[in-house]
């Protein structure tokens, strides 16, 4: 193994570490051609990142994703192709040189490190990444999207970055469908312990009994074949069609709960398949956004908040990571993709959550007529009781009272949020009150079941007694009438 020291604006000027390494990286290959297509699609990449950044190369990286296709695709071909990859590490700025670098501890080398980019020996050659947003040149900074805990090594050093995964096709193992089941599981894998990341092979043996033409070169998979392979990792899939009431607030309330979505995207000669995950932090709302709304027989002045996010984060695998999108043209970059739309997507919820984002929108929509609430924006998401105790915790608009009682409550594992703001206050981050439903009910439009778990309206609390099988106010609870807004799902 090889290590060089560069900087991102150093390989961009094709210096003699982006022309060694490329040589290494290629061995016999060493062509022309492939080295014109992997310098193009490298500075592709590369030029998204900010130009400062430390770069640290090792050669003959031994890569999990690309060491699985190569032992069940690349090895079985007439040509030759070599086994490793090599691997780019990512800092701020804090060295010189590469002898300065290997004197570093290891607090000071993770305080600095931004990710890492797998470089593999093919015409695709952007493999497994995973970089933090920081990383990124302006705008960057105004995302939110889903990150996990992504451990690595680099010459030596035991290193985890903040980030969502991305790598491109190799268009023969894995084509856009199967590549965004791979990113979602890794996600999933790294993030929580109960799913596992998936490798190429896995995904394909998997499909086997559901696919009528052969595995390899992959022909892609359809949305009920990725639906499948999901459930089969131990997910129970909802699938969303465009042609669903409510679509693109459905979609927004899913990515404002943090679940990445897999996207499937199509026009008249166009089809393909993203992540979506996250959401630009740009949004304003107006007193044009307010609509007027029947609920029964009443009509109230409300702004749906999910109803407004129209630019998305996803990542594309032909792309660069975090490439932000519209939701009304998400494909404009595309020649062929100048009329494409979101025709459906898949949704990996977890097995114990049972009631769907449009219920909890329509059972929201209900107590909003109940309450008589007016002239508000409504923002509805789901996150774990877990994390919502947490944010009970660390409110500060929440006296030692107010926690107590709130944090008494019974609830499960899932919680459905509906917080609502006035026009005023949404800017401010503030809410005037909120409800908490539970995500393991079923209850059916316009129904109040049993899914509302509490609400706070007015300085108020309202709860369900179970013993005496209704809701109860209390009126001297003295909640403050405004309070900080639930931020945990999107970072």
């Amino acid at each position: 193994m090889q290590v060089y020291f560069t900087s991102v604006g150093e390989w961009l000027s094709e210096s003699f570490v982006f022309s060694q390494v490329l040589k290494e990286l290629n061995g016999d290959n060493n062509t022309l051609d492939i080295v014109q297509v992997q310098q193009r699609r490298l500075n592709a990449f590369l030029s998204s990142l900010r130009e400062e950044l430390i770069i640290i190369v090792e050669t003959n990286y031994t890569d999990p994703v690309y060491s699985d296709s190569y032992k069940n695709l690349y090895v079985n071909k007439l040509k030759s192709y070599p086994k490793h990859c090599v691997r780019l590490s990512f800092f701020e700025p804090f060295c010189v040189s590469k002898d300065e670098f290997l004197q570093q501890p290891t607090s000071e080398v993770q305080e600095r490190y931004l990710g890492f980019l797998v470089i593999r020996p093919l015409y695709n050659c952007v493999g497994r990444n995973a970089i933090d947003v920081r990383a990124k040149k302006e705008p960057w900074g105004g995302v939110l999207i889903c990150k996990a805990t992504i451990k690595s090594t680099c010459v030596g050093h035991k290193l985890w970055v903040r980030a969502f995964p991305h790598a491109s096709q190799d268009a023969e193992h894995m084509s856009c469908a199967e590549n965004s089941i791979w990113a979602l599981l890794e996600y999933f894998g790294n993030k929580y312990a109960i799913y596992d990341p998936i490798l190429p092979s896995e995904i394909l043996s998997t499909l086997k009994d559901y696919k009528h033409d052969r595995l390899v070169p992959t022909s892609g998979l359809n949305y009920n074949q990725i639906s499948i392979l999901l459930k089969k990792r131990g997910f129970e899939t909802k699938i969303y069609s465009y042609k669903d009431p409510d679509f693109q607030e459905i979609f927004s309330c899913y990515i404002e709960s943090g679940l990445p979505l897999v996207t499937c995207i199509q026009g008249s000669k166009f089809g393909h398949a993203v992540v979506c995950i996250g959401r630009t932090d740009n949004l304003e709302i107006q007193n044009g956004d307010f609509e007027q709304v029947k609920i029964k027989d009443n009509i109230r002045n409300l702004c749906y908040w999910n109803r407004n996010v129209d630019t998305f984060v996803v990542n594309d695998d032909n792309f660069p990571s975090y490439k932000i999108i519209n939701f009304q043209a998400p494909a404009s970059e595309y020649e062929q993709g100048k009329d494409a739309r979101i025709t459906s997507f898949i949704v990996p919820l977890h097995e114990e959550i049972y009631l769907p984002a449009e219920l909890a929108i329509s059972t929201t929509n209900v107590w909003i007529d109940l309450f008589g609430i007016d002239n508000c924006c409504i923002r509805t998401f789901l996150t774990t009781s877990r994390s919502y105790r947490r944010y009970i915790v660390n409110n500060n608009s929440f006296s030692l009272e107010n926690k107590q009682i709130l944090l008494q409550v019974d609830m499960p594992k899932f919680v459905w949020i509906s917080e609502y703001f006035g026009i005023e206050s949404v800017q401010e981050g503030l809410a005037e009150g909120v409800f908490i439903m539970d995500a393991t009910s079923n209850t059916r439009s316009g129904s109040l079941d049993n899914a509302l778990i509490m609400a706070i309206h007015h300085g108020d609390i309202t709860m369900a007694d179970r013993n005496v099988g209704y809701y109860v106010t209390d009126k001297h609870s003295n909640f403050p009438q405004e309070f900080e807004r639930f931020i945990g799902n999107l970072k």
